[in-house]
């Protein structure tokens, strides 16, 4: 049902990674707005890495709602406020993450929401 992408005839991913998923047309399409560093009890984590992990247990709690799992993932796109957090951010993400693990776009931007956020991601799964 789903097709991980990596040609070999241009550059490999510079992470764990493919550069595209295909999907039958017969999935069921979820589509997750952006998750913020927030537990469940409404505590902001201070750490990054803390923070990722309360993006990625939401996810993970979202796909589940929908009777999906994280090896349903093809998409995410990722904000972080501070380039020093991508070496932690794709270690949380690749605790995360299936093989082959889906496509992915990752930006630095000035801010996000609230000034305590430090990353926000975005996912989309098939199933």
């Amino acid at each position: 049902m789903l097709r991980r992408i990596t040609p070999t005839t241009i550059h490999p991913p510079f992470a764990n990674y493919c550069h595209a998923t295909l999907v039958q047309s017969t999935a069921r399409w979820l589509y997750v707005s952006g998750q913020l560093g927030i537990r469940p009890d409404g505590v902001i984590p201070e750490d990054f890495e803390q923070q990722a992990e309360a993006c990625f247990d939401n996810i993970a709690r979202i796909l589940a709602e929908a009777g999906m799992r994280t090896a349903d993932l093809v998409r995410l796109n990722a904000y972080l406020t501070d380039p020093a957090d991508l070496a932690t951010y794709m270690m949380v993400r690749d605790r995360h993450v299936g093989d082959p693990p889906p496509a992915s776009t990752l930006l630095v931007v000035q801010a996000l929401a609230r000034p305590q956020f430090r990353i926000e991601i975005e996912a989309t799964a098939a199933a």
